[in-house]
C-alpha cells in the first residue's frame, strides 16, 4: 500500500513540475509574494499602533511625574518664602506651616521638607549650643571633621524616627549633595540632586534617593550675580525623596497599567557620575525574561538632573496585540492564491486536453480515411470476385450479400471495441451462432487488430458457407469443431487455428478456384510459419493455419478455454 501511495505521491509530483503547470506556478508565486507582502503590512500597522500605545503609557508616566515634581517644588516654595520672610523663625512656626499644608497626606511621596543652615567652621560650636538648649541635648553636626564650610539641617518635618537621623546632617561634606546644593546657590534656582543613599535609609528596605533644594539668601530679592550669591548664601530649603515611594505615590492610579505592560527603569547619575537604576518597576517579574518587542527611552529633566527612562513591553502587553488582521489576511491570501493558480492550472490542462483532442481527433480522422480506404478496397474485391466466378446473378448478389454481412459484423465489433481490438471468440461466435450446438468453438480469448479481423470474419464466413453448402453442415448430424491455441513463449507465440468438419457427406477438391478459394488460401497475417491449408478427408475437410501472434492482435484478452 505504501509503495503504490509514495509512486502516485512521485507521479503526481513529476506531473506539477511539467512546463503545462508553468504559469499556474508563476501565479501561485506572485500571488503567494503578494500575500506575505499584504501580512506584513498588516503586522508592520499592528506593531507600529501597539508602539505608539506602548509610547503612551510612557508618555503618561513621565507627565504625571514631572506633574508631581512640579507640585512638590511649590511646595518647597512656600516654605522658602516662610523662611525668607521670617528671619527669626521657630521650629514650632516652620512645623505648624507644614502642618497647615498638610504634607503628610497630600504629598505622599514627600519625605519631609526641611531647612539646613551654611555656617562657616567658626559658627559651628555656637550653632550646635543654640539647638542644644532647645532641648535636643545630644545635637551635633555631623559627620565629624573640620570644613571651611558647614551645613546642619536644623529643621525637618515630619519630625518622626526616620526623619532624625538625618538632624543634623552635613550636606555638604557629600559631593553628590554638595553638588545640587551649589548650583541652586550659584543659579537662585531651584538643584536636584543625583542618586544618594538618604540618611533616612536604615539597612532593610533600602530605596535609592535624591535631593531638591531652594536656596535662601541673606538678602531679599535675592543677589543679581553669582559671585554676590555665594556671598550671601544663607541657608536651603530642601526635600529627600525616597525614591520608590515617590514613584509609586505619583503612579497610584496608573500603577496597576504600568505593572501590567511595561517594565520601568530610571537610572540618574550617582556618586561616579555613572547611571545608577533609581527604580524598577517589575524586577520580581520580569528577571530573566527575553528580550521585549516593544522598547521605549526618554529623558525627563529634573531641575539640572537627568533621568534616563526606559521602558519595556511585558508578555502581557504583547500577548494583548491583535494579530487577527494579519493571520486573516494571511489565510485568506494563501487560500486565494491557491485557488487562482488553481483555476490557471485548470484552464491549462483543459487547455493541452483540447490540444490533445485536436491531434487525437486528426490522427483518428486519417486512420479512419485509411480503414475506409481498405474496407472500399476488400468491398471492392469482394464484388469482383463474386460477380466473376461464373454465377448466375441471383446467386451472386446473395454470395456478395452475405460476405457483405460477414464483413459488416466485423466493423460492427471494431466500432464497439473503438477499433482497439475485436474478441476472436465473439466474432468466430457470431458467424457460427446459426448453427448452435452443431458449432463447438475452443480457444484462448485474443483481441484481434482491425485488419485481422475483418480478414478472420471472411475466413470463417466462407468455411461456414461451404460447410452449409457442401460439407458438414449440409446434413443433419454433421458438425464443425473450430479451435485455436497460442504456441511457444513470450515474444514468440504463434496463433495455431484449426476448423474441422464431421459427419457430414464426402467432400471432394472443387475444380473450380473462386474467390472463397483465394480466400482460403491467403495468410492471415504475415510470415506464416504453416501457410493455410486445406485437407479434404473422408470424414470432413480440415483447414489450418499457424502464423506468429504479434502482428494478429492488438492484445491478449485471456488464457483458458471457452466450450
Amino acid at each position: 500500500m505504501l509503495p503504490t501511495v509514495t509512486r502516485r505521491l512521485s507521479e503526481i509530483g513529476r506531473e506539477l513540475l511539467t512546463p503545462v503547470f508553468r504559469v499556474s506556478w508563476l501565479v501561485f508565486g506572485l500571488s503567494l509574494l503578494a500575500t506575505i507582502l499584504a501580512w506584513r503590512f498588516f503586522v508592520v500597522s499592528i506593531d507600529a499602533a501597539a508602539q505608539e500605545s506602548f509610547d503612551g503609557l510612557l508618555l503618561a508616566f513621565t507627565g504625571e511625574l514631572e506633574r508631581s515634581i512640579t507640585a512638590y517644588e511649590q511646595v518647597l516654595s512656600g516654605a522658602a518664602a516662610l523662611v525668607q520672610t521670617h528671619p527669626e523663625l521657630t521650629r514650632k512656626e516652620f512645623r505648624k506651616y507644614l502642618r497647615s499644608v498638610n504634607v503628610e497626606e497630600r504629598y505622599t511621596g514627600l519625605q519631609g521638607v526641611g531647612y539646613a543652615v551654611v555656617i562657616p567652621a567658626s559658627a559651628k560650636t555656637s550653632l550646635e549650643k543654640q539647638i542644644r538648649d532647645e532641648g535636643f541635648d545630644e545635637f551635633a553636626i555631623h559627620p565629624d571633621g573640620k570644613r571651611d564650610v558647614y551645613s546642619a539641617i536644623i529643621f525637618l518635618e515630619p519630625f518622626d524616627w526616620r526623619n532624625q537621623r538625618a538632624f543634623g546632617y552635613d550636606m555638604f561634606a557629600e559631593p553628590v549633595r554638595r553638588a545640587a546644593m551649589e548650583r541652586a546657590r550659584d543659579t537662585g534656582r531651584p538643584a536636584a540632586s543625583g542618586a544618594v543613599r538618604l540618611m533616612q535609609e536604615t539597612d532593610q528596605e533600602a530605596q535609592a534617593g535624591f535631593l531638591l533644594y531652594l536656596p535662601i539668601y541673606e538678602e531679599y530679592p535675592e543677589p543679581a550675580s553669582e559671585a554676590e550669591r555665594r556671598e550671601s548664601i544663607k541657608g536651603f530649603v530642601y526635600s529627600p525623596f525616597r525614591i520608590s515611594n515617590l514613584i509609586e505615590s505619583v503612579l497610584e492610579r496608573e500603577r496597576q497599567d504600568i505593572q501590567k505592560n511595561a517594565e520601568i527603569k530610571i537610572f540618574a547619575p550617582g556618586s561616579n557620575s555613572e547611571a545608577t537604576v533609581i527604580y524598577h518597576s517589575n524586577p520580581e517579574i520580569l528577571a530573566g525574561t527575553g528580550a521585549s518587542k516593544f522598547i521605549q527611552n526618554d529623558i525627563v529633566e529634573v531641575h539640572g538632573v537627568s533621568w534616563q527612562i526606559r521602558s519595556a513591553s511585558t508578555d502581557a502587553f504583547e500577548q494583548s496585540v491583535n494579530y487577527l488582521p494579519a493571520w486573516t489576511a494571511l489565510v485568506v491570501g494563501l487560500a486565494l492564491s491557491t485557488l487562482l493558480s488553481g483555476l490557471v492550472a485548470s484552464a491549462a490542462l483543459r487547455q493541452r486536453e483540447a490540444h490533445m483532442s485536436n491531434v487525437r481527433l486528426a490522427l483518428l480522422t486519417r486512420e479512419l480515411a485509411h480503414r475506409v480506404k481498405n474496407s472500399l478496397a476488400v468491398v471492392q474485391s469482394i464484388a469482383s470476385r463474386s460477380l466473376v466466378d461464373g454465377r448466375p446473378l441471383s446467386e451472386a448478389r446473395e454470395i456478395f450479400s452475405q460476405r457483405l454481412h460477414a464483413l459488416a459484423r466485423a466493423h460492427t465489433h471494431l466500432v464497439e471495441n473503438s477499433w482497439r481490438g475485436v474478441s476472436m471468440l465473439e466474432l468466430a461466435r457470431s458467424e457460427l451462432q446459426p448453427f448452435g450446438a452443431r458449432a463447438s468453438l475452443r480457444g484462448p480469448d485474443v483481441a484481434m487488430n482491425a485488419n485481422t479481423a475483418q480478414m478472420f470474419a471472411l475466413v470463417v464466413h466462407e468455411l461456414a458457407t461451404n460447410a452449409v453448402k457442401h460439407g458438414a453442415l449440409s446434413s443433419a448430424s454433421g458438425r464443425v469443431d473450430l479451435c485455436w491455441s497460442i504456441q511457444g513463449a513470450d515474444g514468440s507465440e504463434t496463433l495455431k487455428f484449426s476448423w474441422k468438419e464431421s459427419g457430414g457427406p464426402k467432400v471432394e477438391q472443387p475444380t473450380s478456384k473462386g474467390f472463397g478459394q483465394t480466400l482460403l488460401r491467403q495468410s492471415i497475417g504475415h510470415g506464416a510459419i504453416n501457410p493455410p491449408t486445406t485437407t479434404y478427408e473422408a470424414d470432413g475437410l480440415r483447414y489450418e493455419f499457424e502464423v506468429p501472434l504479434a502482428p494478429l492482435v492488438e492484445e491478449k484478452i485471456a488464457n483458458g478455454n471457452t466450450p
